[in-house]
C-alpha cells in the first residue's frame, strides 16, 4: 500500500494534509523505537524519484508488507530517518551523507536521479557565464544542491558568486520559486525537473538556458553526471534483511527501466497515483530528469568526487567531514 502526502494552495486540501501529518505523527510517536520488520516501509518524494518507483508503488497496492509514504519536501522524509521509523528513504545523496556523519544509521545502497538541475531564462538565450554578472538569478534556498552546484560551476568559471553574480533567495522553496518563473515575475532561475516542464509549459517566453548537468560533467569527465539523489537503507534493516533488500533493488532497476522505456506509460501511471499531475508533463519530463540506476559501490569514485565540491564549499553540508566508506552499502 502506498500513503500520499500531497502539498496543495487550495483550503480544504491543506486542511486535509494538516489532519493527514497529525495522524502520521500521533502513530509514529506510539510506534518509535519499534519497528515491525516484517512491513518495508519506503519514504520518496514526488518527482523523479517517486516516477521511478510508480510501478512498485502501484504493484504494492494490493501487498500489505510494503508501505509506500510519498512526500512533498524532503525534511519530511528526513524527519522519519532522524526517528528511523522507514527502511528505505530516498532523499539528496548529501543528505545522506549528513544524517550518516550525524550517527542517524543509514547507508546510501543506489543513486537514482543523476541530476535535473536547469537554469531557465529568456527562449534563445544563449548562456555566456562573462555576461552573468548584469542577471539576477533566483535560487530557492541560501545552502542547497542547486545553490552550491550553480555558485561551483561559477567559480570553475572564472567568477567570484559573491562579488560578480546577483544571486536573489527571494523564494525559499521550489515551489514559491516555479511559480515567480511560471507567471512572469523571475527572468532566471535554478530548477530541477519536472518542475521544469511545468515551468516551460506555463510560460513559453522561458527556455532552458544552462544544463548544470552537463556541465558538471564536462568538467569531471563524467558521463552520468551529478549523483543527485540517493536509495538509502537503514543499517538495521540491511543486516537483518538482506535478501529481501537485495529483492527491492533488483525491482527498482527493473522499474526504472520501464519508465525510462516508456515516458508515456509512465507519466499516466504516475498521474492515476496522486505522483504528479498532467501525464503529458510527467512523460515530457522524464528524459531530461536523468533517472538511472546504479548501485553505489558501482560510483564511489563518482560520490567521493561530488561529496569533495561539497566539503570543500562548506564542511558543515556534510556534517563537518567526508563520509568513510562504511557508508556505502555493498551487498
Amino acid at each position: 500500500m502506498f500513503i500520499s502526502f500531497a502539498g496543495t494552495e487550495r483550503s480544504m486540501k491543506k486542511q486535509l494534509l494538516t489532519t493527514c501529518t497529525v495522524v502520521l505523527l500521533f502513530l509514529s510517536a506510539c510506534t518509535q523505537g519499534k519497528r515491525d520488520t516484517g512491513t518495508m516501509r519506503i519514504a520518496t518524494l514526488k518527482g523523479p524519484s517517486a516516477v521511478s518507483m510508480a510501478p512498485l508503488i502501484r504493484n504494492s497496492r494490493n501487498d500489505s508488507t510494503v508501505h509506500y509514504l510519498l512526500f512533498d519536501e524532503p525534511l519530511r522524509v528526513r524527519a522519519l530517518m532522524l526517528r528511523e521509523e522507514v527502511d528505505i528513504a530516498v532523499l539528496p545523496s548529501t543528505t545522506g551523507a549528513l544524517l550518516y556523519n550525524r550517527g542517524v544509521p543509514y547507508h546510501i545502497a543506489a543513486i537514482s536521479v543523476w541530476g535535473n538541475l536547469y537554469l531557465l531564462g529568456p527562449s534563445g538565450e544563449k548562456w555566456n557565464w562573462k555576461e552573468a554578472a548584469g542577471k539576477r538569478i533566483f535560487l530557492m534556498a541560501r545552502g542547497m544542491t542547486p545553490d552550491i552546484l550553480f555558485r561551483y560551476l561559477a567559480t570553475r568559471n572564472g567568477l567570484d558568486p559573491a562579488q560578480d553574480l546577483n544571486l536573489d533567495y527571494s523564494y525559499p522553496t521550489h515551489t514559491d520559486l516555479a511559480q515567480a518563473l511560471a507567471a512572469g515575475k523571475a527572468t532566471y532561475g535554478v530548477m530541477a525537473e519536472p518542475q521544469v516542464s511545468m515551468i516551460l509549459e506555463k510560460n513559453p517566453e522561458l527556455d532552458r538556458i544552462l544544463d548544470l548537468n552537463a556541465a558538471w560533467g564536462r568538467l569531471w569527465d563524467d558521463s552520468l553526471s551529478i549523483p543527485q539523489t540517493a536509495i538509502l537503507v537503514h543499517a538495521g534493516f540491511a543486516e537483518a534483511h538482506p535478501e529481501r533488500l537485495e529483492q527491492f533493488l533488483e525491482k527498482y532497476a527493473g522499474a526504472v527501466e520501464w519508465v525510462n522505456a516508456f515516458p508515456e506509460a509512465a507519466g499516466r501511471l504516475s498521474d492515476s497515483l496522486g505522483i504528479m499531475k498532467g501525464p503529458e508533463t510527467v512523460a515530457r519530463s522524464i528524459p531530461s530528469s536523468n533517472i538511472r540506476f546504479r548501485r553505489a559501490g558501482e560510483v564511489k569514485q563518482t560520490l567521493q568526487d561530488y561529496y569533495r565540491v561539497f566539503y570543500e564549499f562548506d564542511p558543515r553540508i556534510l556534517g563537518g567531514k567526508m563520509p568513510d566508506e562504511s557508508f556505502i552499502y555493498e551487498k
